[in-house]
């Protein structure tokens, strides 16, 4: 089990940034932490945030080993990640072409 001893300032800034964050997970990372703060059991907190007993070890070792700061550092990583273009290389043809593919979570317009 990993314990952290939370300040009231740890918890205070959770509270404060949980909603306050354009990255859906990094919401939910805070979330999770801030119910942990507060006091509520490892099974309560993964039922009502549906998330599975390795992803709240993570979070809980991320923020034992780095604090909220470890937090934002891997939340703006996962944005700029999700931003970069993937390639792949089409036949059309006899000739191959580099082609743009955003990555997988985006959806395809239909125009």
């Amino acid at each position: 089990m990993i314990r952290i001893a939370f300040t009231r300032e740890g918890i205070d800034a959770l509270e404060r940034e949980r909603y306050n964050h354009r990255n859906p997970k990094a919401q939910r990372r805070r979330e999770v932490l801030y119910l942990k703060g507060l006091g509520q059991p490892n099974n309560q907190i993964r039922e009502s945030c549906g998330i599975s007993g390795p992803t709240l070890a993570g979070y809980l070792k991320l923020y034992r080993d780095g604090g909220i700061e470890t937090l934002k550092e891997c939340a703006m990583r996962a944005v700029a990640v999700s931003r970069r273009p993937t390639y792949e290389r089409l036949k059309v043809g006899s000739k191959t072409i580099l082609h743009t593919r955003l990555p997988r979570h985006r959806k395809k317009l239909n125009v």
